[in-house]
């Protein structure tokens, strides 16, 4: 199967058992209850109760544009120390990004998303991580869009993604996972030290991700049907 047969195949499951693989504990103590979104069916989680997920196409469209959703306008570099800052009181490590060829895995040619730095070595646990908690600006490639290039102002063929990785092991099981994970998330996208969004503004969307072998659950957070990024409970291995 391909990754995209892979996340049909699973979503229904994970969906149905959603407590068990998704952060659900921490969402709640968040103050998020979770919906079914009356449109595609997603489980979302929303602090304000409401029937639909906030993808654009089932919140009508993009609302944040003219718009400011953070407690102030960022300059580029001051949103990635914003970020480190953070993440730096629950021990995380900044790295340089890694080279966009990914000359370290054979399956690979181009780096694609940010777990490819450490994919396959360091996720098998072949290979000790740099730190047990990293964070790195990783620059990707990603050509599938190629064709609306330059004709929409939402597609490209390349982008920096913010990484929040961590390297839990039998060997070291406090390091954070996902209910710690989705916490430190939330206080960096609605915390005063972080973007400062509201949390009313917030929508947490259940899905699943796969890549480079690897797969598992994973989060995505929106705002007024923007997606702002995702977290990946990496769990299992694609095997052929």
């Amino acid at each position: 199967m391909d990754d995209r047969e892979i996340k049909a195949k699973l979503l229904p499951e994970f969906k149905r058992d959603y407590e068990k693989y998704y952060p659900s504990k921490s969402l709640k103590e968040l103050g998020f209850s979770r919906g079914l979104c009356d449109k595609c069916g997603r489980g979302f989680w929303s602090v304000s109760e409401r029937d639909h997920c906030d993808e654009p196409a089932c919140s009508g469209g993009y609302r944040f544009i003219g718009e400011r959703l953070t407690r102030k306008s960022f300059e580029y570099r001051e949103a990635w120390d914003t970020y480190v800052n953070v993440f730096s009181k629950w021990g995380y490590v900044p790295l340089e990004r890694y080279p966009v060829v990914c000359r370290w895995y054979d399956e690979l040619y181009f780096v694609s998303a940010g777990i490819n730095d450490f994919q396959p070595y360091v996720v098998s646990g072949e290979v000790p991580p740099p730190a047990d908690c990293v964070l790195e600006p990783q620059f990707c490639l990603r050509f599938n869009d190629l064709d609306n290039v330059g004709i929409t102002g939402r597609h490209y063929s390349g982008f920096i993604m913010v990484g929040q990785h961590t390297f839990r092991t039998r060997e070291k099981p406090d390091v954070y996972f996902k209910e710690e994970g989705i916490k430190q998330m939330h206080e960096f996208l609605t915390g005063k030290d972080g973007l400062g969004i509201q949390a009313e503004e917030i929508f947490y969307h259940e899905d699943v991700w796969a890549g480079g072998g690897n797969f598992g659950p994973c989060i995505e957070f929106f705002s007024r049907g923007l997606e702002l990024g995702n977290q990946v409970y990496m769990q299992y291995r694609h095997t052929p």
